[in-house]
């Protein structure tokens, strides 16, 4: 039964879809939909109750077609969402976490004629929102956005100092340094995206203290997007950063063109560890997964309520609530990657990512509420090759229970 306190949404496009220069896109499909703030007909979030929210958009374009969706709180412009092939088709995602009064709005629109795929079986294009700190609403809640609004070249092992920060509720993160610092123990969920500057790569890496945690890579032609995403378990004082790895790294931004983004929550305090539940798994080398296999990650980052099984690569339900999923991969060069993921038996989204020279990543997202017992995970549905190394995590699968 749904608490009266949950908030939280996913929904997607499963057709063709092909939204006009300025106008709203209305996501048909919905998958969760707790508080109702979400209207599937007008395809706007109507906050039903005031706090910091954390919203995600992604897509995947149609191919030699492209798209660009522009997320607004009330009338005002936050982040974008971009990709353009024309060759093949290409995923992008973005995250941002805003502060929210009741009754305030969030909706996608389009900033010209944009074009992405779907069909009942192939759900690339979401909307997702949640209530931040359900858990603990006696607590005051921690969340963070930061990104860049102009084109900016980082050199080589440099630290990213994202220059605009949008909210920044708890005071953790610094924008001179580009340095997170918990201002509290607890259950985080970060996620970086990224776009590059035309023919400029970028390769990313997040860090907590001085340990690699995950990566992030695009752009090998033509502009790419990229995002990835962990949850981990942080104690007072820990330090989260991203810094880039080899050459200098080029990010594309302007003020109306929020695409490369740090975003970091807590889900759920140290207080409450025993009531959390949350992982993040990935591969630490290249995989390729069968048609039709079960795509079972092995590097195991976090596992609070042990609901991750390794092996398997299921993740099964300790306790019932509202569950945030995200999925990222990149592929092996010159292959292809189509990846679903599974509530118990049924197909909810999908991530893919295909080209014919080079490397591709994607990611997407959903919300779901489980039964206690409900299996979640991932299936590879053609013969699936992603890349990884001890020092290149691309491919990841994260889950956090974010309401009850």
């Amino acid at each position: 039964e749904v608490t009266e306190s949950s908030v939280g949404f996913t929904a997607g496009i499963q057709s063709n879809q092909i939204t006009p220069q300025g106008g709203r896109v209305a996501y048909e499909l919905v998958y969760t939909n707790d508080g109702r703030g979400y209207n599937e007909t007008s395809g706007v979030f109507k906050a039903p109750k005031s706090g910091l929210y954390l919203f995600i958009i992604a897509g995947l374009n149609q191919v030699s077609k492209g798209f660009l969706f522009d997320l607004y709180r009330n009338e005002n412009y936050m982040i974008s969402s971009y990709t353009s092939s024309v060759i093949d088709r290409e995923n992008s995602a973005n995250p941002t976490v805003v502060r929210l009064v009741t009754g305030d709005r969030v909706y996608v629109k389009a900033r010209f004629r944009s074009s992405v795929t779907g069909t009942q079986g192939d759900v690339y294009a979401t909307f997702t929102g949640i209530l931040v700190g359900q858990l603990e609403p006696e607590a005051s809640a921690v969340g963070f956005t930061a990104g860049f609004i102009s084109e900016k070249t980082i050199p080589p092992r440099g630290r990213v100092a994202y220059e605009q920060t949008f909210t920044n509720e708890g005071r953790g993160y610094n924008a001179t340094s580009g340095v997170f610092t918990a201002p509290k123990g607890g259950l985080y969920l970060f996620i970086i995206a990224a776009l590059n500057q035309v023919n400029k790569p970028f390769l990313f890496d997040l860090y907590r203290n001085e340990d690699f945690m995950i990566t992030l890579f695009g752009g090998q032609a033509a502009r790419t997007s990229s995002a990835n995403g962990i949850s981990l378990r942080l104690i007072k004082g820990d330090r989260v950063y991203v810094q880039t790895r080899f050459a200098a790294s080029g990010v594309f931004g302007s003020p109306k063109d929020v695409y490369t983004t740090f975003t970091g929550i807590l889900v759920g305090t140290s207080d409450y560890r025993d009531g959390n539940v949350g992982f993040t798994a990935g591969f630490k080398n290249h995989q390729i997964i069968r048609a039709g296999g079960r795509v079972a990650y092995d590097q195991v980052f976090t596992n609070d309520g042990n609901g991750y099984n390794a092996i398997s690569g299921v993740f099964t339900a300790p306790k019932a609530g509202l569950y945030l999923f995200f999925i990222s991969e990149l592929n092996q060069p010159n292959k292809l990657f189509l990846f679903d993921l599974y509530h118990n038996d049924d197909y909810m989204i999908s991530s893919f990512g295909s080209r014919p020279t080079g490397h591709v990543s994607a990611a997407n997202d959903v919300v779901l509420r489980l039964e206690r017992g409900d299996t979640v995970y991932v299936g590879s549905r053609v013969l699936s090759s992603v890349f990884g190394t001890e020092i290149d995590v691309y491919a990841t699968f994260t889950g956090v229970l974010v309401g009850i």
